[in-house]
Parts: structure tokens; sequence; C-alpha cells
């Protein structure tokens, strides 16, 4: 059964940032990390740096993130989004 949004939220709350998106975006070893992060984790929550967002928005960048990775944008708070993938939800 899923977790409902509000209870993610609450987790997230006391989460630290455990990947960081700097001036390369979104690229294929970044997102190879998040996979990693949230195979281990299961809910993460990812810092977007300034840098990032000189080509693209920042719930552009989120939402790549989330597809990239089968992963659901939980929420997006300034320039942190938290991600959330069941641990035993298969890997595309």
């Amino acid at each position: 059964m899923d977790e409902t949004t509000k209870e993610l939220r609450r987790k997230a709350a006391s989460a630290k940032p455990s990947v960081q998106i700097g001036k390369n975006g979104v690229s294929r070893e970044m997102t190879e990390e998040i996979k990693k992060q949230l195979k281990k984790h299961g809910l993460i929550k990812v810092k977007i740096l300034k840098s990032a967002l000189a080509e693209t928005d920042r719930k552009t960048l989120a939402e790549e993130m989330a597809n990239n990775t089968g992963a659901r944008l939980v929420s997006l708070v300034g320039n942190t989004a938290v991600l959330y993938r069941s641990k035993t939800a298969k890997i595309i």
C-alpha cells in the first residue's frame, strides 16, 4: 500500500538533502546516484543549487528527476525537492 503525501511530507521534514544538483543539471551520473539513494532510503531530499537554475526552472528539474528515476515528486519547496519511490518498486 502506498503512503499518503501528507505522511511522506512529515517524514521528509526532518531529513537532510542527500543529493545536490549543480551546474551539470540532471546528468546520467546524477540520475544513477538518485536511483541508488531511492533504493536505499525510499524517501530522499534533493537540493537544487542556483547554478543548476541557469538554463531551466526548478519545477522542470524536479519533474525530470522524478521521471528519470521512476519516483514520485512529493513536494517542491524552495529549491528542495522530495522524491519517493517504494523500496520494492522495480527500476526501469
